[in-house]
């Protein structure tokens, strides 16, 4: 989250189109996306979890180093480093925390989904937990002084550290599929084709990119808010800053939700959260840019139920309809999602720049809702037979 949330200051400090700051939020999503299944074919290929602690430590090497960046391009380079470095980890931890789950959480749950939980406390902590921290950290840190962003360099050894930490307890975790996850796939298999399964995957895909294109477009249009509420009245740190206010307060709101909806919905009722959580949350994303002062942090919450909450939710049963493809359903669902989702920044500041700030607002909206009414599609006798596997 530190370019996201330092794109107002890195716009002043390396004179940055509105495009060009656009351009940064989005590509965030297309390198991590693209990275991803082509790391997780060769995780599969080599039967190996190196992947995951490599891209941990080449993204917090390369994003930490962003405030020594002089022009966009080295800027765009470092970015392009340190987002393959997280597009790299993704598929490889996803697939561990998945396996890992149902062994560790069943007993707890009381018969909720291990595997569902599981996804959710690792995206809890990356979007709750570390999506919190980092705006705050780096819009302080930035604050500081016109040098203080070079200090974010301090934050690549906590994060070269976490890397090692997690290769030394995740390099044995059995990648291939197991035993019982070829028995899971074969009693599947007897109810639904593997084209069905893959269909419903790929309906799966569908809801999340409409929502993650929705989460990205609304982490610029915050921006944009900032500068609408400031205007006149505060330098671009101060932008900054009111920027990464809202930002953590979505990011709390992503965490927050992915626990709650991971603890409490059972397998078998996937749908019927992903159908919810896009249609109420629209309203709240539209109502946005009438909502003044301190309540938009509120609000920017709420909305995060609706752009995030499933998404663990949603990873979870790919992977029970596929069992035998863990990593590549975790792939195609965040990180092919992701890629598309570039588009996010751009249609938000297109419509901003041509409409102005509540229609960008209203279009998010719609596509809220949309990726709601997309899992109504999905298959009920589906969600019901993968209901029985771990």
């Amino acid at each position: 989250m530190f370019i996201v949330s330092l794109v107002a200051s890195l716009q002043d400090r390396l004179a940055l189109t509105e495009t060009q700051a656009a351009i940064l939020i989005s590509i965030n999503g297309v390198v991590s996306g693209l990275s991803q299944p082509v790391f997780a074919w060769l995780g599969d290929r080599l039967n190996t979890r190196l992947f995951g602690a490599l891209g941990l430590a080449i993204g917090a090497l390369a994003i930490s180093m962003i405030g020594w960046a002089q022009t966009y391009w080295q800027l765009l380079a470092l970015q392009i480093v340190g987002m393959a470095g997280v597009g790299v980890f993704h598929p490889v931890t996803t697939a561990v925390a998945g396996r890992l789950g149902p062994g560790a959480l069943r007993g707890w749950l009381g018969g909720r989904s291990a595997r569902g939980m599981s996804l959710a406390i690792f995206f809890a902590a990356g979007v709750g937990a570390g999506g919190f921290v980092g705006p705050i950290l780096a819009t302080r840190i930035n604050a500081v002084g016109p040098n203080g962003m070079r200090w974010l360099g301090v934050m690549a050894f906590p994060g070269l550290l976490a890397a090692g930490a997690l290769w030394a307890t995740t390099r044995r975790v059995e990648h291939r599929a197991n035993t019982a996850e070829s028995r899971g796939d074969s009693a599947l298999a007897a109810i639904a084709s593997e084209r069905d399964r893959w269909i419903a995957v790929g309906l799966l895909f569908l809801s999340n990119t409409l929502r993650f294109t929705v989460n990205l477009g609304l982490f610029y249009l915050y921006k944009r808010l900032a500068e609408e509420r400031l205007a006149g009245a505060g330098t671009a740190a101060g932008v900054a800053s009111l920027h990464g206010d809202v930002l953590a307060a979505s990011q709390i709101g992503m965490g927050v939700s992915a626990l709650l909806i991971g603890r409490r919905l059972a397998h078998g009722h996937e749908r019927r959260a992903m159908i919810a959580t896009g249609l109420l949350a629209a309203p709240v994303i539209f109502m946005m840019p009438m909502v003044g002062g301190w309540l938009l942090l509120p609000a920017a919450f709420v909305a995060a139920f609706g752009f995030f909450g499933v998404i663990p939710t949603s990873l979870s049963l790919a992977q029970r309809l596929l069992p035998h493809a863990t990593g590549l359903t975790g792939s195609i669902l965040m990180g092919a999602g992701w890629a598309i989702s570039a588009s996010g920044p751009i249609i938000a500041e297109r419509v901003a720049g041509q409409w102005g700030l509540p229609a960008a607002f209203a279009v998010l909206a719609v596509l809220m809702a949309t990726a709601g009414a997309v899992a109504a599609l999905i298959s009920r006798r589906l969600i019901r037979a993968a209901a029985t596997l771990a």
